[in-house]
């Protein structure tokens, strides 16, 4: 329809109306799928990470161990090691 009554024009104005369409219907499943997925019912099907403010692991779950954000590290000015 949009073909006959405005030509091409028409044609360019429908074909871009459905690809902006599309691309905000994408964007909006991918945000709500981030959003599920961080949900703790969802997390723990989909093995991914659960929101900040869900609890803790529980007792007897074993954590990766890492270097604390707090303390200094080896060679670093603050360290207790000194240099040899």
């Amino acid at each position: 329809m949009s073909l006959q009554k405005y030509g091409s024009l028409g044609a360019v104005f429908t074909l871009l109306s459905w690809l902006i369409t599309l691309c905000v219907v994408v964007t909006l499943c991918l945000t709500a799928g981030a959003v599920v997925a961080r949900e703790p019912w969802a997390a723990r099907h989909l093995g991914t990470r659960a929101r900040a403010d869900s609890p803790g692991p529980a007792s007897g779950d074993t954590l990766e161990a890492g270097p604390r954000p707090d303390s200094p590290s080896p060679g670093s000015p603050n360290s207790s090691e000194s240099p040899e």
